[in-house]
């Protein structure tokens, strides 16, 4: 993007900033993991204090080594975690339900979003697959260990489009055009 996307203005607030109203409304407990320009885009959101912020030095290691720190900042008594991008800021928060209502029906490790048939966000990762979730490198997240290991991957079928991220500008364009 050439700039620190999470502080694009969406509606007169930061683009990281649906995501985090969407998780303190939606979810128990709330992490934040923030890399690159960390402390800048914490100053800019405006964050209850029933959410923990994380700080990922190693940022430029990939997005796996985000999911490994937000993993590690989870309480003892919480047995799975359900993965938001705050580059997404059309999620619904009937997205969250939707994989949380699934969650209590299914015994898989992984639970990804699947919209029309291909995989998306949010993901369900259970506590069972944390450590191996942490141990992986680059920017594939929970991907690799699925593409790994099929069998305890699930897919919960969402309905309408997956919802955009904004990682080129032409993306935001979109996101924030009238009628976007």
């Amino acid at each position: 993007m050439g700039q620190q996307k999470l502080l694009l203005p969406v509606d007169g607030a930061p683009l990281a900033q649906r995501a985090v109203d969407l998780a303190v409304r939606e979810l128990a407990i709330s992490i934040l993991v923030l890399g690159a320009d960390g402390e800048r885009v914490r100053a800019a959101l405006r964050l209850p204090d029933t959410v923990r912020v994380v700080m990922n030095e190693r940022h430029t290691e990939g997005l796996s080594s985000s999911l490994a720190c937000g993993l590690a900042a989870m309480p003892a008594r919480i047995d799975a975690a359900l993965v938001l991008l705050a580059d997404q800021p059309e999620l619904p928060g009937s997205a969250i339900r939707a994989m949380l209502a699934a969650a209590e029906g299914r015994s898989e490790a992984i639970l990804r979003a699947s919209y029309d048939g291909v995989p998306g966000h949010p993901v369900l990762l259970r506590r069972e697959v944390w450590q191996a979730v942490s141990a992986l490198r680059g920017d594939a997240g929970a991907r690799a260990l699925a593409a790994e290991r099929p069998e305890i991957v699930g897919a919960v079928a969402l309905p309408g489009p997956a919802p955009r991220d904004v990682d080129t500008p032409e993306d935001y364009e979109q996101i924030v055009a009238p009628g976007g």
